[in-house]
């Protein structure tokens, strides 16, 4: 085990963070996990040039993307990284598979432009050990949790273990060091949505901010505290 986990693994964040946010948009795990299960076939081993022990069972496919096997960003295909807009991003064919789970994304995320939205799974005894996506540091990865075995943690630097559930949204700023490690007989499966966010976007966040401050309010009241 990586020594980033070596904190107990029961801890959780007791308040809403400026890293990690529960967006209070839950949606039909089973829906989702059924649709998944169908385009199986399609998920492929991401970062499989990367160094060989950073990950172990990280599998993906694009709902949204350059295709639905090109899973990293669009700097490795020859597309100016400065400029998303240059990379034909489109919907792929995994898309058409997943009708209820684009067409949520789409009723529930009304982003400003999706870019890239990928299916991932992480296999049964897989791990991706700490890494960071990005440098600047904001919440900017949008994440629905569709499986969450038990003994599947997720760790955020800056937050602790986050406690997550099947048929939640979050959000996390990914600039900070995170890792994944299932240590259960079950794949653990999320879709990652990125996109240029608006005023919209930004609504649903503040709704959720004010929604977890309330309820971390009545927790501490009803505890006499």
């Amino acid at each position: 085990m990586h020594e980033f986990f070596a904190t107990d693994a029961t801890q959780s964040p007791l308040q809403p963070s400026p890293l990690y946010l529960d967006l209070n948009l839950d949606f039909n795990a089973a829906d989702f996990l059924q649709e998944i299960e169908g385009v199986r076939d399609f998920l492929l081993p991401h970062r499989s040039s990367g160094a060989p022990d950073s990950h172990r069972g990280w599998n993906q496919t694009c709902l949204r993307g350059l295709e639905w096997d090109l899973t990293a960003e669009h700097k490795y295909y020859g597309f100016d990284y400065a400029n998303e807009a240059s990379a034909p991003l489109k919907w792929t064919i995994v898309a058409e598979r997943c009708p209820k789970i684009v067409s949520w994304i789409q009723d529930n995320l009304p982003m400003e432009k999706f870019h890239r939205i990928r299916i991932m799974e992480l296999e049964a005894g897989g791990y991706i050990l700490p890494h960071r996506d990005r440098f600047e540091a904001k919440l900017n990865t949008i994440l629905l949790s569709v499986s969450y075995p038990s003994g599947c943690r997720f760790k955020l630097d800056g937050v602790g273990f986050l406690p997550l559930r099947p048929g939640m949204t979050y959000v996390i700023d990914n600039s900070r060091f995170h890792s994944i490690w299932n240590d259960s007989p079950y794949s653990r499966y999320q879709i990652q949505v990125l996109g240029d966010f608006n005023a919209k976007i930004a609504n649903i966040f503040d709704t959720a901010l004010s929604k977890n401050f309330r309820s971390q309010g009545n927790q501490t009241k009803n505890s006499g505290m």
